[in-house]
């Protein structure tokens, strides 16, 4: 599935459950995760989407990007699935305490 189809994916579903989100345009460094979701108990989720079977080929600086931010407790993942996003929804969901350890 490309990026942007699931993109939609992801954000259609979570607004059918209720939660917001929002398009990040951070420039000019790029390699930051695309979208944040705000789940309630004031955890956000911060996503970065890849197409399916490239997530393996994050970009350097996308990987240390993400490092940087679980680093410092943000909620923070690469997506190239509905059921990863999914997933990541369900642990928010039943422990916002996981920011630190995921």
């Amino acid at each position: 599935m490309i990026e942007t189809r699931l993109e939609r994916y992801c954000v259609k579903f979570a607004t059918r459950i209720g939660f917001a989100s929002a398009k990040l345009a951070i420039h000019p460094d790029v390699g930051f995760p695309g979208r944040i979701f705000f789940i309630p108990g004031g955890c956000p989720l911060l996503v970065l989407f890849k197409q399916a079977n490239v997530v393996s080929a994050l970009k350097e600086k996308q990987q240390q990007h993400l490092e940087f931010l679980k680093k410092y407790g943000y909620n923070a993942i690469f997506c190239d699935s509905l059921k990863v996003f999914l997933k990541a929804l369900a642990n928010l969901l039943e422990n916002p305490a996981l920011s630190q350890s995921q």
